[in-house]
This record gives C-alpha cells, structure tokens and sequence, in this order.
C-alpha cells in the first residue's frame, strides 16, 4: 500500500508531496479459545487493527518473530508452551512491542510474575471489551514517537515550533 500523492498547487515551483500510507497497527493474538480469537479478531479489525492469531504458544513465538506485530495479546494457558514463557522467549529474542496478557488467572502472584516476565500489562478474564480497547491504546501511543511538528518539502524545511 503506497503513499497518497498530493499534486502541486498550479503554478508552484515545489515538487508533489508523498503522504505516507494510512498503514494500521498489527496486533498478534496468541490464544486457545476460538470464541475468544473469533471476538477479538472482529472487534479489533472493526476498530481498525490488522490482526493474526496463533492458537499455542510455539506458532506464537514464531509469528511474533517473523510478523513483528505492533503489539501482541497474550493467553496464559496455552498449548505446548504456556503464555509465561512465551513472553519470556519473546523478551529474550530482543522482541521489545508492547506485551499485554489476559488471563483467567487474576491472583496477585500471577501478575506478578507475567509483569517480571516482560509483559506491559495484566487483564483479567473476562474483560470489558471498552477497557482492553482502552489499555491497548495507550500501550500503542507510548511506542510512537512524538509527532513531528517538522515538515520537509524537497530541499526546504519548516519548523511550526520555532517559528522557522
């Protein structure tokens, strides 16, 4: 999916500008239950996401590896490799995308222990649809780097915070 070109205003001696694509955040669900990988696919690429699924934690790992996934969702109770280690193989392969987990599991210790694995966040099952939409939002913005007030046409460049 290319940039959008903008043609020049008539008569302007400056180049047509290249938009950068409308490309939207990619999101890695590693989860078992298919009636949960069915909703979240749907509400998730109805609010825009583009979204894979891995249903054990061996294809999640690779997936994550290979698609490098903007942000990853992942269960504890997983097939072949529970979603701990997942995170934890995931850290150690230098993956650094915001790693949000949604368990059933909900006691104090197994936060804890996902957050020391390398996950970002904790949400207990079940879990209102508003708030994970919410938390991975916010997870998402503090990956972004801080839009920039700089433009650049060709060789010129305009600095809207200093005036320049």
């Amino acid at each position: 999916m290319g940039g959008q070109r903008r043609p020049p205003a008539s008569g302007s001696p400056l180049p047509a500008v290249t938009l950068p694509p409308n490309v939207p955040d990619r999101i890695l669900l590693i989860e078992d239950d298919p009636s949960i990988v069915r909703g979240l696919e749907l509400n998730l690429s109805l609010d825009g996401y583009e979204v894979r699924a891995a249903l054990d934690g061996p294809s999640g790992v690779r997936s994550a590896t290979e698609w490098k996934p903007d942000l990853v969702l992942l269960d504890v109770m997983l097939p072949a490799m529970n979603g701990y280690e997942v995170c934890r193989e995931l850290r150690r392969r230098g993956l650094t995308m915001p790693i949000i987990i949604l368990s059933a599991k909900g006691s104090e210790p197994d936060k804890v222990m996902g957050l020391d694995m390398g996950a970002d966040d904790f949400v207990t099952k079940p879990f209102g649809l508003a708030e994970l939409l919410a938390r991975i939002k916010a997870q998402l913005r503090r990956q972004r780097p801080p839009a920039s007030a700089t433009l650049r046409f060709g060789d010129v460049e305009v600095d809207f915070t200093a005036g320049e």
